[in-house]
């Protein structure tokens, strides 16, 4: 029985984690879709940011207060430096919601227009994303963007463009001399 128990045990952190990576990779899907859209390269995601996200999601569900300062007075790009990130430049989006949709809480982000302003920055190359529940059942999401030293974004795959060739000597026409006057 203690086997099967443990197995149960370890089982729910996993499924759990995984939820999390799916509604997290859905949103970050729909940035680089964004930002595909307006011209801009994707956004890559980063673990070190995905842990900050997760930090101040879990604070703000802890507390629940949604705020950009945490419990401990700290501010985004602290917790990004905390984590081990060393930002040259970034950007924290966070919401409060009653599901893990990830589609509704884009769009939440969306249409805010400071929010869809972070999402759509050139500056930012990698993503964090990471939510909490509180226990009243109200979901805090965070989203790190951000940049640093030596991490360029992805570059679009190159398009081929048809190349013009002119078709061998044998098979091109001749046009006739003008006439002489």
């Amino acid at each position: 029985m203690s086997v099967i128990v443990s197995v149960i045990v370890l089982a729910l952190p996993l499924r759990w984690a995984q939820a999390q990576d799916s509604v997290s990779q859905a949103l970050i899907d729909r940035v680089n879709a964004a930002r595909a859209a307006a011209g801009l390269p994707g956004v890559l995601p980063n673990a070190t940011l995905m842990a900050a996200a997760q930090q101040h999601s879990t604070d703000m569900a802890a507390t629940g207060t949604l705020a950009h300062t945490g419990s401990d007075g700290s501010a985004f790009w602290q917790r990004m430096e905390q984590a081990g990130y060393r930002l040259t430049t970034g950007a924290e989006n966070i919401l409060f919601r009653w599901d893990t949709d990830a589609a509704g809480a884009y769009e939440q982000w969306y249409n805010s227009p400071p929010h869809q302003a972070n999402m759509l920055n050139a500056a930012y190359s990698e993503i964090g994303v990471a939510y909490a529940r509180a226990a009243d059942g109200a979901y805090y999401f965070t989203m790190l963007l951000a940049a640093r030293d030596g991490v360029l974004p992805p570059t679009p795959a190159p398009v081929s463009l048809p190349t013009l060739t002119p078709p061998p000597a044998r098979l091109r026409r001749c046009r006739p001399p003008p006439p002489r006057l």
